[in-house]
């Protein structure tokens, strides 16, 4: 016969096996029911056979559920489950960098006009791969350059060439524009996914809604700024391109920016989509110090003793 019997407080109860006899002797004993009612840790009711016809589930004290349920706002995930990537940002951590590569190459070229330094990053995106890039007049009148013949004049002293007429020729028509210098073996080896995904962000940082007015210089710099800008839109001008900084107080007057206090910026919240993610990649093991490595570079031979031992006594005892 099962029981449960509490103790003199009538606090604690404990679920016994004993016989009818001593069931009927022990004080403030309850036979337990056919059916004993127990909680497990998700939650659930198991049913165990039992002999009697008392239920017992009002004896059985609840248990702490094992997660709180999420509060409203918050994600129903254990704490020590790793962060996922921002899918509001158009680039990953990678990606980021490539667009920072791309800026720095850019910044190498000898030119110093805003409308030819605008016009090459759009060509260098696009031909990083192959060396090559098509063009229709719409790609060109969409960078609202200012003098769009003299930025054309300017790539072509660095011997990148349009194979048709940008200017005048039928704006459906794709032109192709050879870069030397770039494609497979040139200093933007990029995947097919990266040089999309950086294209694509290129476009959007030029199409930003407090862009939509700006000259060259402030589109050109905005592109830095967001390039370069920590997972919170900060950073500094500090090792950026000249025009980044005097083009600084411009972007805050349109509102790309937040803040613009020298050497110190801040990418304005609503536009935080535009920086790249921050750097998710797990730190590197620290795993044990190799071995000390003996003349050649081979690793030392764990240590033996071949000799006779010494005061043995001490270790086994005298006797």
């Amino acid at each position: 016969m099962r029981i449960l019997a509490s103790d003199p407080s009538g606090v604690a109860w404990r679920l016994s096996e004993v016989c009818r006899t001593c069931a009927e002797q022990i004080p403030r004993a309850k036979v337990a029911g056919s059916a004993l009612t127990r909680r497990t840790q998700l939650g659930q009711t198991d049913h165990v056979s039992a002999p009697n016809s008392t239920t017992v589930a009002s004896f059985v004290p609840p248990q702490a559920a094992t997660h709180p349920p999420a509060l409203e706002g918050e994600t129903d995930t254990k704490p020590n489950q790793p962060k996922t990537a921002d899918k509001t940002r158009l680039l990953t951590y990678p990606q980021g960098q490539a667009a920072r590569q791309l800026l720095t190459f850019i910044d190498t070229l000898p030119l110093t006009d805003p409308d030819a330094r605008l016009l090459a990053v759009l060509v260098a995106i696009r031909a990083a791969r192959e060396g090559r890039a098509d063009f229709i007049g719409q790609d060109l009148r969409a960078l609202r350059l200012e003098d769009a013949a003299q930025a054309i004049a300017d790539l072509g002293t660095l011997g990148w060439v349009a194979d048709g007429d940008l200017l005048n020729g039928d704006s459906s028509e794709a032109i192709s524009v050879t870069a030397p210098g770039l494609g497979p073996d040139g200093p933007l080896p990029f995947g097919k996914q990266t040089r999309t995904r950086v294209s694509g962000w290129i476009s959007r940082v030029l199409s930003a809604k407090p862009l939509k007015k700006a000259g060259p210089d402030l589109r050109l710099a905005a592109l830095y700024l967001a390039a370069q800008a920590d997972p919170g839109g900060r950073g500094t001008v500090v090792g950026l391109p000249g025009e980044c900084e005097a083009a600084a107080p411009g972007l805050r007057d349109t509102g790309f920016l937040d803040e613009s206090d020298r050497p110190g910026y801040r990418i304005a919240e609503k536009l935080l989509h535009l920086v790249p993610s921050p750097d998710l990649t797990a730190p590197p093991r620290r795993d044990r110090p190799s071995r000390i490595l003996a003349a050649g570079g081979q690793p030392k031979p764990p240590t033996t003793h071949n000799g006779p031992l010494r005061n043995t006594s001490r270790m086994l005892g005298r006797g």
